[in-house]
């Protein structure tokens, strides 16, 4: 069922008694919507102005889609404006097709989209909008790629700190799995823990797992000063081979072999020799840490401009109050709405109710990147009136 917040008087007869559609809030129902004129909502709902809802240039379909979809009410928002287009009273408004495009995208519904953008394409003979590529890479990289441990060494590496990572890094061997390891911010280690770590660090070699030192740089300075060339102190070996496995796991090639050279010199043997049969890390790994995302379908920032985030529902002036103080400082407001998937009704009342203080302030307003029904929504409240609203290109 469309049901529409204005009286169209070329729509209803002289007489016609319409039904009071109800909008609802996260507590109940706010108000009766009249079924004629323009609709004003209370002070006491919205705070202290007065919110009208004036004529929104939508059609009826896309009015009750915005509601819906402002109550959560997602599948008959859907199904509202699918049925007004394949029944052809919005056959040719691309605003309606437009909405339907990002429902489908929003509730993730790709092959819903997909047919519809090559329906929009044969009659608009124009580009449909395309689906999102973060969320197609998303999905098709997630399943394949390896998620890859991360081991983190304490600042001092002791006796009672060293069991925790070489239990991990044990467990990695087990598995013969590839591991990362974060050696920058050590700074601190004796000849027994040097000693555990050179160990277990080469069995994962020897074993061929996959190994990548984080910040091994510095923790080879560190062992450097451990060390000095011609003074052969035996219990100095550790410091020595383990220095050595750090370059060899880090791929200094360079630096292996003259480090090599002043332990063969120091100690009055071979040099210890390079390990070409090296596993080498998967490049496409993921760590546990990593979200893999497709930076090239990513917006760039709306620059200095104020971000609101996630759905906004059940808002009170507060939730505002960091807008308007953002407001006091910038002449041109630019308010960022890419990452709000929605505004219930009452929020977008007191929204714009936030949105005529700034025009009183002498503020101008520009709204980016909010979604279709967002926008229909606006369109219904009004706050197209107040704010220029700039969507993305298709």
């Amino acid at each position: 069922m469309v049901f529409s917040f204005f009286k169209k008087k070329d729509v209803e007869p002289v007489g016609h008694k319409a039904t009071k559609p109800v909008v609802q809030s996260a507590t109940g129902p706010i108000t009766d919507i009249p079924s004629g004129g323009p609709v004003s909502i209370a002070s006491s709902t919205l705070g202290s102005d007065m919110i009208q809802v004036v004529e929104s240039g939508v059609s009826e379909a896309m009015e009750s889609s915005a509601i819906c979809y402002a109550n959560e009410q997602d599948d008959e928002a859907i199904a509202v404006l699918h049925d007004d287009i394949v029944a052809g009273e919005s056959r040719d408004n691309v605003d309606a097709w437009l909405m339907l495009f990002d429902l489908y995208r929003l509730k993730h519904r790709k092959r819903d989209h997909d047919e519809l953008a090559l329906r929009f394409a044969m009659l608009f003979e124009r580009t449909a909008p395309v689906w999102p590529m973060s969320d197609t890479v998303q999905a098709v990289e997630r399943a394949p790629r390896q998620v890859v441990p991360l081991v983190m060494l304490p600042t001092v590496l002791s006796e009672s700190s060293i069991g925790a990572p070489m239990a991990q890094l044990t467990d990695c061997l087990s598995r013969k799995q590839a591991v990362r390891i974060d050696v920058g911010a050590c700074s601190g280690l004796d000849v027994a823990t040097s000693a555990i770590l050179l160990e277990v660090l080469q069995r994962l070699r020897l074993a061929r797992c996959a190994v990548t030192l984080i910040g091994a740089d510095s923790f080879a300075d560190v062992l450097r000063g451990h060390v000095e060339v011609m003074r052969k102190e035996p219990a100095e070996q550790p410091y020595w081979h383990l220095l050595l496995e750090i370059l060899q796991l880090s791929r200094h090639l360079e630096s292996f072999e003259n480090v090599a050279v002043d332990f063969a010199v120091t100690y009055e043997v071979s040099p210890p020799s390079w390990d070409e049969g090296m596993a080498v890390p998967d490049a496409k790994a993921a760590t546990v840490s990593d979200t893999p995302v497709a930076k090239s379908s990513e917006p760039e920032a709306v620059v200095d401009a104020f971000r609101f985030s996630n759905a906004i529902s059940a808002a009170t002036d507060a939730t505002f109050a960091p807008l308007l103080a953002f407001g006091k400082a910038h002449p041109l407001v630019r308010i960022d709405f890419s990452h709000v998937s929605r505004i219930d009704f009452v929020s977008c009342g007191l929204f714009m109710n936030a949105l005529f203080t700034l025009v009183a302030e002498g503020r101008e307003i520009e709204i980016f990147r909010a979604n279709e029904p967002v926008i229909a929504l606006f369109r219904i409240i009004g706050v197209t009136d107040v704010a220029s609203v700039i969507r993305p290109k298709i």
